[in-house]
């Protein structure tokens, strides 16, 4: 093989590095990642206990905590470990292609994940999405390469995927994917009469290994079987579409699900609506590859199990949460930890694009790129992620005040972008003033104080900034404050309650 697709894969791992730095730092943190910011804040020992009162299990807040010895408690520094583990995925998948299909999948593979405007979304938000998306690539190319006449590796997959459910809920989902294949595929080779006894052992061992190593968050997620979690939500049959035009596409198939949406798109397109754009995703990304794979013949044919099986581990648990939020009406739904199946499906498309002639193949993916940057041009320079900070940095206040936020629980982007000592109350969905601790989500432990007319802090109050709220909204459980100035926030500025 040519060097040209060394130098080729080369240069658009470093075109997916650009991507994943260029403007890292500049948006202003979101809530779930100030919530990151403030967990990795937490002794050790509430840390640990954070599962117990939070769905999200610590190993990515543990990973964050010992990144942040090392980097600066900025908005880059926080998204930096994301940015890392999306670009492990990617050289993972880089490294199946050669193995299983030759250097010319490569490019393609590494193309598709490098200007996934998916990817490059979460790889650019302090959480744990894409460290749940490398560990997913990571154990589902360990299993596949063990099935594939290398049962030596049944132990290390096991090691992996015990790991899934320690990062996210849905790690469970892809663990259960994984196993399930295992099983397949030894029933299969059983009932061939092609099932070595050191294969059996092997295979019994790993599965073993991921069981138990995913046993404790089993038990714990068992309490959170009711769902509901934020940010998720129950899915329409829609939302299968969507999550195909978003892995293809990107934003404009699901712009109405993020704030500020309208801008995630260029405005001469804005009028296609989410429908246009999933079919044009799916049409573009899917039909020829598939057409690759059923048309055209290559000398490793061997391989099409292969991508079968990465099939399998991509799309099982996309069905499996669907089914699970939309029978039991929980909300349990969400693209974002969906990540992983997309960057196994692009394998599963480029395995299939290589085998098509090369001018179509240069075509195709073409396409792909100009989707992708239709996306991410929008996304880098016109989008807005949130109003909050600006909200705070803009505060000047004059006198003794407060500032109340609506709801508390974003109290650590407040904390974030004006200090830990800024005096901070939350107002519940009951109208009720809450002080809000620091970290905040210290108060899983022990509830924040109430705060009523009398409370010495607020008979000192002269001044109350309402961020999330209206000034009627409090007057009318507090008349305390008619004589109080209050501030709210609307239209991007501050404006002095008459």
């Amino acid at each position: 093989m040519s060097k040209k697709w060394h130098w080729l894969a080369a240069f658009v791992f470093l075109m997916a590095l650009v991507l994943r730095v260029y403007h890292l730092g500049s948006q202003g943190l979101f809530l779930d990642e100030a919530w990151s910011w403030d967990a990795a804040r937490l002794p050790l020992g509430d840390l640990f206990k954070l599962p117990l009162h939070d769905p999200h299990p610590v190993f990515y807040y543990l990973l964050l905590k010992i990144s942040l010895w090392v980097l600066p408690a900025t908005e880059a520094g926080l998204r930096a470990l994301s940015a890392f583990f999306s670009l492990a995925a990617i050289v993972v998948l880089g490294a199946a292609a050669v193995r299983w299909w030759g250097w010319d999948a490569v490019f393609p593979v590494v193309l598709l994940a490098a200007m996934s405007p998916f990817d490059v979304y979460y790889a650019q938000e302090a959480r744990m999405y894409t460290l749940l998306s490398a560990v997913v690539v990571l154990s589902a190319c360990l299993l596949v390469f063990a099935l594939d006449d290398h049962a030596e590796w049944l132990f290390p997959w096991g090691l992996s995927a015990a790991l899934l459910p320690w990062i996210h809920a849905y790690g469970l989902l892809y663990l259960g994917a994984e196993i399930s294949l295992l099983v397949l595929v030894g029933l299969t080779r059983y009932r061939k009469g092609a099932l070595p006894a050191l294969f059996l052992r092997r295979a019994v061992v790993g599965s073993i290994a991921a069981i138990l190593g995913a046993l404790p968050m089993m038990i714990l997620f068992w309490t959170y079987r009711q769902g509901n979690a934020g940010g998720a939500w129950v899915p329409s049959w829609s939302d299968l579409w969507r999550f195909g035009g978003l892995l293809s596409v990107g934003f404009p198939a699901v712009r109405d699900y993020f704030l500020d949406g309208a801008h995630l798109i260029p405005p001469v397109l804005s009028s296609l609506s989410w429908v246009v754009w999933t079919i044009i995703g799916l049409a573009w990304f899917f039909v020829p590859p598939l057409i690759g794979y059923f048309s055209y013949k290559r000398d490793d044919e061997g391989n099409e199990t292969v991508s079968l099986a990465l099939l399998w581990i991509a799309v099982l648990p996309v069905l499996m949460a669907f089914g699970y939020a939309r029978v039991l009406q929980n909300r349990m739904w969400a693209f974002k930890s969906l990540l992983g199946s997309a960057m196994l499906l692009y394998l599963f498309l480029s395995a299939g694009i290589i085998r098509v002639p090369r001018l179509f193949r240069v075509l195709w993916l073409g396409g792909c790129v100009l989707l992708s940057l239709n996306a991410l041009w929008p996304y880098y320079h016109t989008w807005q992620k949130t109003v909050m900070p600006a909200a705070i940095e803009q505060i000047n206040p004059s006198s003794e005040w407060a500032l109340v936020l609506k709801p508390p629980y974003a109290a650590p982007v407040a904390y974030f972008y004006a200090g830990e000592n800024i005096p901070l109350w939350g107002l519940t969905g009951k109208g009720k003033l809450v002080d809000v601790p620091s970290p905040f989500v210290s108060a899983f432990y022990a509830p924040p104080d109430g705060i009523s007319c009398h409370t010495p802090a607020m008979q000192r109050v002269q001044e109350i900034w309402l961020l999330g709220a209206e000034p009627q909204t409090v007057l009318a459980s507090y008349p305390c404050l008619e004589k109080v100035d209050l501030w709210w926030y609307s239209g991007g500025q501050w404006i002095k309650s008459p």
